[in-house]
């Protein structure tokens, strides 16, 4: 039975042969860059064309429970959609990225090629899942747990590593000054 990393190796593999651009973001990134903890999916950035359905769909469809109309339904919704692993069940969640989307730009900007023991793939900087987490955790009403939890795991984790005047940059740019700041008082960045 693969792997979740296995898994996500298998999927970004298809999109870079496919040459669809992606980035692995959410839990996974969290994980990679963070604290140890769970996770039962995968979140993965995409910049998905309606061109590139068909074959995306033929690339996943021996594998993966996918549908070529729930594609393209979220691509015209500006929604995400996911596929299912056939043998394990594990998820992967793609988010379409379209040109309005900033955060999710800039982080294309900066993804970062990841060894995560089953292979390469791009991921988010540590400093775009640390914004991006921020976002939800507003987004969701300022009540995820989770999402906290990942931010200060980050952050006490990287601690120098990260690129603070970029973070303290964006976070406002974006609204989340507020946010990161109570994050860094929690985390022990002064």
């Amino acid at each position: 039975m693969l792997s979740e990393m296995q898994i996500i190796v298998l999927v970004v593999n298809h999109l870079d042969l496919l040459k669809i651009p992606y980035y692995v973001g959410g839990g996974i990134a969290s994980i990679n860059y963070g604290e140890p903890r769970l996770t039962n999916d995968a979140d993965v950035a995409i910049r998905i064309k309606p061109f590139h359905i068909s074959q995306f769909v033929k690339a996943l469809e021996s594998d993966f429970v996918i549908s070529a109309d729930a594609v393209q339904d979220a691509l015209t919704r500006k929604y995400a959609f996911n596929v299912i692993h056939l043998e394990t069940t594990f998820k992967i969640d793609f988010y379409p990225v379209t040109e309005d989307d900033e955060m999710s730009n800039t982080a294309f900007t900066r993804r970062q090629l990841v060894e995560i023991g089953a292979g390469k793939i791009w991921m988010a900087s540590a400093e775009d899942v640390v914004l991006a987490k921020l976002s939800w955790f507003r987004r969701g009403g300022e009540v995820s747990e989770k999402q906290w939890r990942d931010v200060l795991g980050i952050l006490k984790v990287q601690g120098e590593k990260l690129d603070l005047e970029y973070l303290d940059l964006q976070a406002k740019k974006f609204g989340l000054a507020d946010l990161f700041e109570r994050a860094q008082d929690e985390a022990g960045h002064v």
